[in-house]
């Protein structure tokens, strides 16, 4: 696996939630982290206006460590800009909703997204015409360029996994220098007829795709990057 300049990974659920529960100190007494994390917790920049220690029935958004979590009525994001900590995301989710395992889930995915540097100015331009060859444009655009690509893979449900897709974007890097972005989304479908499942169920799927997902993301990534 090629190594990014940065990089994170997220878990991000689509169900019913209540955003008041998902509080560093509900954590803490739960056992899902420690007293150091929960009372370094720090809100995060998209409820400056909310007290981390208040209860708020629409929104949820701190920092605690390596950990980040933003959850609404209809979405929750737990991860981590430590890909390092990507075990520990995983696994902290999974206790997260054995805890709340009759939460409503209808959708979840694994994304990961980083920045890698590329060094070399001529292959990081290569690489932007093989994704997208400039050819295609002449005579259309002056000076085209890539700015994002995205391809997407689609699944079908098999060995009781539900349907859903792989999907990668590709552009260049905002953060790093002669730098390619990518963010990937490995997305499983939960809902049958508009009806959703539990959180016992998203459990059961990331216990098995969690890790393999992540490391499948890495894979591509890694081929993308040979193409240099």
């Amino acid at each position: 696996m090629v190594e990014p300049e940065e990089g994170g990974i997220n878990v991000v659920s689509v169900g019913k939630f209540n955003p008041a529960i998902f509080q560093p100190a509900w954590f803490l007494s739960n056992g899902l982290i420690g007293a150091e994390q929960a009372k370094g917790a720090v809100r995060a920049k998209e409820l400056e206006d909310i007290s981390l220690e208040g209860v708020h029935p629409e929104a949820t958004a701190f920092r605690a460590g390596w950990l980040e979590v933003q959850v609404t009525r209809d979405r929750c994001v737990l991860g981590t800009s430590e890909l390092s900590s990507r075990q520990a995301l995983f696994d902290f989710v999974i206790n997260t909703f054995t805890l709340l395992s009759h939460t409503p889930v209808g959708a979840f995915g694994v994304n990961v997204g980083a920045h890698f540097r590329l060094h070399d100015e001529a292959k990081w331009n290569s690489l932007g015409d093989r994704l997208a060859p400039k050819d295609l444009w002449q005579g259309i655009l002056d000076r085209p360029g890539l700015r994002t690509l995205t391809m997407e893979e689609p699944r079908e449900e098999k060995d009781n996994i539900p349907a859903g897709w792989f999907r990668i974007e590709v552009g260049p890097s905002i953060r790093v220098p002669v730098g390619l972005f990518t963010a990937t989304n490995e997305h499983f479908d939960l809902s049958d007829k508009d009806e959703f499942r539990s959180g016992g169920e998203l459990v059961r799927l990331l216990e098995v795709v969690g890790p393999r997902s992540a490391q499948h993301a890495f894979e591509v990534i890694d081929s993308l990057l040979a193409l240099t």
